[in-house]
């Protein structure tokens, strides 16, 4: 550089030089033109010397200034070329430095712990290979033209240079492969985790719904039917609603598990050993739990499905038994007419009813397919199934539609008939009645005629004319009269009645009713009867076995097959309200012989004439239903012939069903108090099933709780731990006051853990788990001690609330998800109160016999002052 500053200055001085020497030249060329007067005064043989010396100087003067220039020139290139080439070097080195630094950077081995750190490492190394590339390709882009344009431009050292460049070329494209290979290798890292992480979310997911499922729908809720649990019960429509929403969420889930398993697809090959078993166990177990989960969706939507079909069987089913029961009422209380005007109306309405009739025929019929739709047949019948307890009542209504529409068919073609042979009656009533008065009429006319015979001969022949006109009158009545003597219709069956035809009549309406019923009915099977039997065997297997069992009473449910058998079982004497419809009518006359003879042959037939007895159901008590029998206050109805019968309107017709038989008050006549007791263990056997399985105990451990000594059971408690969603509500403050909705009384989502005696509320599960010692609202855990729990009856704006009484008279609420998870709850706490309580009592007392001293705290105290608090509390209000 130095150089080059002293080469400007002289290059600098040569063109200042460059001035002077013009203006020597330019007076060398006016010398050299002399004007006439000095060519006057020098002679011109000097004068031509001297202009010969000038120009050969200036030559001279111009060969050696242009050598100088061409030097100072060459010496500026060979400076310039110089200084190029140490530039040039000095930028490749610089560039050779900072790629070796990148390369350093981009060949780490760091990767990330987690999701979080493998994410940001992820990040920063992206921003970094975006800022090396833009920076680096620049920076060789630049360096490569200039070491072109030397090479080009014929440098002297363009042989250094072309290395130079080749050397940064290569060294370059190896920094963009590690930088790729870096970037690689971090987002493979990312993908693991994130995976890791996407398969737990989603395991915690369906886990979730696992244990938040809708409902299994109520047998109360299937068949309508009011019971004291039925505020607590869930709607069909509110379950149909949340399958509706399940089965959205189900679609979102089954896209994340299609993600997911592509993303498996695309991560397991890229590693091997632990990391890919661990990979491979994790989907694995998505895969397990979202197909149980899926299995479980449909066999509970194919559930729902069912119920709804039951549902809406049964309120069809039941609204047509009503109107087919209020039509028969009101065809059978119908006042008789006394005049022929009051007959007509009524077989006008009459054949209206039968177009009604012929409308709602159609619907019976539908809901009759229903049934036989809803109703398996024999062989495929399964021997348990959740809903049997509605099928049995399917395949009742079944019986009480076909019969009833049969039996309602006849009914209207015998009042049709009734209707007709009334009219005929009354229409023979009016024309005797008004034959009755014309002959009144005239025979007043000839008593009044009688004595008049005429006092001339023109009186008399007018009468005597008048006469003659009276019996062409006569004559012309007398086919009124004649039409009097023909016998109506009623009459001639009057005269033409047997009693094997009533008989025969009577035996062909119990063989219809018999064909409409042998249809819904299925051969009797003897049910299976299932012992409890305790012992220490897996969970699982327990609760595999439990559904086998009904799923809220624990029952072995009898299938109704046995329903005809129990029937068929029934003594003379007995029958159902609901089977009053197959009660024939009494014969019109004594029976004879034969008939008797032919019905005591057959003491089993299910429609066989029986006496008017029926069997009422009564409240079950202690879980046994029994029957009782009462004879019905109705007397019989002697009739000597039909017409007696018509006079007086009171024909014997079969009956609709007033009431429905219940298949449990028939068999349960039948079933000895062992069965009872066995359902009643059964029962006990599944709520202790039910406990279990919360907290994973065998069932021969929780049996033998109450043997252990009071230090193992300390002991116990302190492993125990139980933990939910739930929401909590504080109602009342130490002492009793009842807190006010300023100071925070309303209902809060929190995570309740029970571990020991103590009871925490975390804000979420992810708190409890990451930050356990940060409670929710930084509350300590409450004291179990003389703690009492019970479900809270008198709160009724929520569903499945239970109420927590701690000894310093602190009270909360709780809500919890289900009826199942409250009692749970409810167990659990009780438990833990009561071996704190008794471990307390056992270091507070110091022997059997000392008192409590005062200020101690006890049970029985506790209680006491629950109880005032409560009733305090309610006088307030």
């Amino acid at each position: 550089m130095s150089f080059m500053r002293k080469h400007e200055q002289l290059a600098l001085t040569i063109e200042q030089w460059a001035n002077n020497i013009g203006e020597i030249l330019r007076r060398a060329r006016e010398y050299c033109k002399p004007s006439p007067l000095v060519q006057s005064l020098i002679p011109e043989s000097e004068m031509e010397e001297s202009q010969k010396a000038v120009k050969s100087w200036c030559e001279r003067l111009k060969k050696t200034y242009g050598a100088l220039c061409d030097l100072s020139n060459e010496t500026a290139m060979q400076l310039e070329h110089k200084l190029t080439a140490f530039q040039i070097r000095s930028l490749f080195d610089n560039l050779t430095e900072w790629l070796h630094n990148q390369i350093t950077r981009a060949t780490s081995n760091e990767t990330g712990s987690d999701l979080e750190s493998s994410s940001r490492l992820c990040l920063y190394f992206q921003e970094l290979s975006r800022q090396v590339d833009s920076d680096g390709s620049a920076m060789v882009r630049d360096i490569c033209a200039k070491a072109d344009h030397l090479i080009m431009s014929m440098h002297a050292d363009s042989e250094a240079i072309s290395i130079c460049k080749d050397r940064i070329n290569e060294q370059w494209a190896d920094l963009k492969e590690l930088l790729q290979t870096r970037n690689l290798m971090l987002s493979a890292d990312r993908d693991m985790h994130r995976f890791l992480c996407d398969c737990q979310h989603l395991q915690e997911q369906i886990e979730y719904r696992l244990k938040n499922m809708p409902p299994i729908p109520a047998d109360e809720v299937i068949a309508d039917k009011p019971s004291k649990h039925s505020k607590k019960l869930v709607g069909l429509s509110v379950l149909q609603r949340s399958y509706t929403a399940l089965d959205h969420e189900l679609v979102c889930m089954s896209k994340q598990v299609d993600v997911l398993n592509d993303t498996a697809k695309k991560v397991i090959p890229l590693y091997a050993g632990e990391v890919e078993e661990t990979l491979r166990q994790n989907i694995v177990n998505v895969m397990e739990k979202w197909n149980r989960l899926i299995g479980l969706s449909e066999e509970r939507k194919l559930l729902l499905d069912k119920a709804t079909e039951l549902n809406h069987f049964l309120k069809t089913a039941r609204y047509l038994i009503a109107y087919m029961e209020s039509t028969k009422n009101d065809m059978e209380t119908q006042e008789r007419p006394k005049d022929v005007e009051g007959v007509e109306n009524l077989i006008l309405e009459h054949r209206n009813l039968m177009e009604e009739l012929k409308t709602k025929s159609q619907s019976i019929e539908d809901c009759l397919n229903l049934g036989r739709r809803l109703l398996p047949a024999p062989e495929t019948e399964p021997t348990r199934d959740d809903l049997i307890g509605p099928r049995a009542e399917v395949r009742e209504r079944c019986v009480q539609l076909a019969t009833g529409h049969l039996l309602l068919g006849e009914l209207w073609r015998e009042r049709w008939d009734r209707l007709h042979l009334l009219l005929e009656v009354r229409q023979y009533c009016k024309d005797s009645n008004a034959c009755f008065e014309w002959l009144r009429e005239r025979e007043l006319k000839l008593s009044t005629a009688r004595n008049k015979l005429g006092d001339n001969l023109s009186e008399t022949l007018t009468l005597l004319g008048a006469h003659y006109a009276f019996e062409r009158v006569i004559l012309g009545a007398e086919e009124r009269f004649q039409a009097l003597k023909k016998l109506t219709v009623l009459e001639v069956r009057s005269m033409e009645w047997r009693s094997e035809d009533a008989v025969k009549q009577e035996q062909r309406k119990r063989n219809k009713i018999r064909e409409v019923v042998q249809e819904f009915m299925v051969p009797p099977t003897k049910p299976a009867v299932i012992t409890p039997v305790v012992s220490s065997v897996p969970m699982s297997k327990i609760l595999t076995e439990r559904k086998e069992l009904s799923p809220r009473t624990g029952r072995v449910r009898e299938p109704l097959k046995a329903f005809q058998e129990t029937v068929q079982d029934l003594p003379d004497q007995s029958v159902s309200p609901s089977m009053e419809y197959l009660k024939p009518s009494q014969s019109p006359t004594e029976k004879s012989p034969s008939d008797s003879a032919t019905e005591n042959s057959h003491p089993r037939k299910l429609l066989r004439k029986l006496p008017e007895t029926t069997i009422k159901p009564v409240k079950s008590k202690e879980g046994r239903k029994k029957v009782r029998r009462t004879r019905s206050k109705r007397p019989n109805r002697e009739r000597s012939t039909p017409l007696d019968s018509e006079d007086s309107d009171q024909h014997e017709k079969t009956e609709l069903p007033s009431s429905r038989l219940s298949a449990s008050s028939i068999t349960s006549s039948t079933k000895s108090s062992g069965t009872t007791e066995t359902s009643s263990d059964l029962k006990d056997f599944s709520r202790r099933l039910g406990t279990l399985e919360e907290f994973g105990k065998p069932i021969h451990e929780s049996s033998l709780k109450e043997t252990k000594p009071d230090t193992a059971i300390a002991h116990e408690s302190t492993s125990k731990s139980s933990s939910s969603l739930t929401a909590r509500k504080h109602d009342v403050d130490v002492g009793g006051r009842r807190r006010s909705r300023s100071e925070g009384r309303s209902w809060n989502n929190v995570y309740l853990v029970l571990e020991g005696s103590t009871l925490s509320t975390y804000r979420d599960h992810r708190s409890r788990k990451y930050k356990p010692e940060m409670y929710y609202r930084n509350e300590m855990p409450m004291d179990l001690a003389y703690a009492q729990i019970y479900v809270a009856a008198d709160y009724h704006k929520h569903p499945f609330v239970f109420r927590l009484s701690l000894s310093e008279g602190t009270e909360y609420l709780f809500r919890a998800a289900s009826d199942e998870v409250m009692h749970k709850w409810i167990s659990a706490i009780t438990e833990a109160a009561r071996i704190v309580t008794k471990q307390r009592q056992h270091e507070t007392m110091p022997s059997k016999s000392s008192t409590l001293p005062r200020g101690s705290k006890s049970p029985t105290g506790s209680l006491t002052s629950f109880s005032r608090r409560s009733l305090s509390r309610i006088f307030k209000r």
